[in-house]
């Protein structure tokens, strides 16, 4: 299992098994944001996470919100 960490007002992006997550720091209310993700980071401001994103096998930079419910590639 990779994992990488990045934190932001008290909810952490981390890569599970290719896949990345959001989750609060206690643990709770793990949602998957995406999948073939590498090297999450924070905008500042927390309002976006910017990630490696590997899908189709040709590495690009996306950005998606905390909540899931945006994303570029």
């Amino acid at each position: 299992m990779k994992r990488s960490r990045r934190t932001n007002a008290g909810s952490i992006a981390l890569i599970r098994d290719d896949d990345l997550y959001v989750i609060e720091a206690d643990g709770a209310g793990a949602r998957k944001l995406a999948s073939d993700a590498r090297w999450p980071t924070w905008a500042p401001g927390g309002s976006l996470i910017a990630y490696e994103s590997d899908h189709g096998g040709r590495g690009r930079i996306a950005v998606v919100t905390p909540d899931g419910r945006n994303r570029l590639v």
